[in-house]
């Protein structure tokens, strides 16, 4: 079963992406720079795979998955929540 995780580095700002349940890490690919997101050259450099933490972050009473290089804070966090709409994890997914 897969589960919503905020990405917080690797050129993520609370972005969500989706894993299977009880991650303690996740391999994201570095995203690109807005600048070179554009780029229309054919030889575009691969991205680079990173590996982030995973940890449990309460917002409003409820828990959220968060993969994370640095520690973003509270606000930072309710921000993503209420930008991207992850769904929490629920009770009988806890470990």
């Amino acid at each position: 079963m897969n589960q919503d995780y905020l990405i917080f580095g690797a050129g993520y700002h609370g972005e969500v992406k989706s894993f299977e349940a009880g991650q303690v890490e996740v391999e994201v690919e570095i995203k690109a720079p807005e600048e070179t997101e554009s780029s229309t050259s054919p030889e575009r450099e691969e991205l680079q795979q990173y590996v982030l933490p995973v940890t449990v972050i309460a917002v409003d009473g409820k828990r959220y998955n968060v993969a994370t290089e640095g520690h973003p804070s509270e606000d930072e966090v309710k921000e993503a929540v209420n930008r991207w709409h992850p769904q929490p994890i629920q009770a009988d997914e806890m470990l």
